[in-house]
């Protein structure tokens, strides 16, 4: 009984974790010079795709760059699969 419990936690974990990527959005990088700059570049690939699947997309958090081996930064914007996602914290193009 035990192994059935684990197996179904472990499957309803899997599927709630693919559910909420999948509604969540797809996630655009940038990569730039500065943090300023990667995050800009982020957010310029993230509004084209949000503008055409009329959608919209997240800031790119400054605080969520990292610092490549190279020197570079890379920061993160995120677009929103479903018009019902997008809420007061995310911007239209």
């Amino acid at each position: 009984m035990l192994t059935r419990t684990k197996k179904s936690a472990v499957g309803l974990t899997l599927l709630l974790s693919i559910s909420l990527v999948a509604y969540a959005g797809e996630r655009f990088s940038g990569n730039g010079a500065t943090k300023e700059g990667a995050a800009a570049a982020a957010e310029q690939r993230a509004a084209k795709a949000a503008k055409a699947r009329g959608t919209c997309y997240t800031v790119a958090q400054l605080e969520d760059c990292k610092k490549e081996s190279d020197g570079s930064w890379t920061c993160y914007s995120s677009v929103a699969n479903h018009k019902g996602s997008c809420d007061g914290t995310m911007l239209k193009p």
